[in-house]
């Protein structure tokens, strides 16, 4: 499984509005979406990680193409970086934050 963290870049209510309509286009039938805050958590079953950065990079396609705006993505991946949804969620918001901050956030498992 596979937790991603999405948030247009400077974003508002609306454009998260617009990114989650979007979005819900883009996922499988079995892939959940949450609002969390002023961004979009999607839960990827069944998805490795590599399939989870094949997904965010079709997704900063179509955004570009239909909405004209760029994203602030973090990916996390179970069980090789964490073993509960709690770390896989917490551990893509800081990698989203990450790219829409200066700061740099370790990507080594946590113990």
């Amino acid at each position: 499984m596979s937790v991603v963290a999405i948030s247009p870049a400077d974003s508002g209510d609306a454009e998260v509005d617009d990114l989650a309509s979007l979005l819900s286009d883009e996922l499988r039938a079995y892939d959940l979406l949450a609002v969390r805050g002023n961004h979009l958590v999607s839960m990827l079953p069944e998805t490795s990680s590599e399939k989870a950065e094949e997904f965010v990079t079709r997704l900063r396609a179509v955004t570009w193409e239909k909405l004209g705006r760029g994203l602030d993505i973090g990916v996390s991946s179970f069980p090789a970086q964490e073993v509960t949804l709690e770390g896989l969620i917490d551990r893509a918001e800081s990698a989203m934050r990450a790219h829409a901050e200066p700061s740099i956030v370790s990507e080594s498992p946590s113990t």
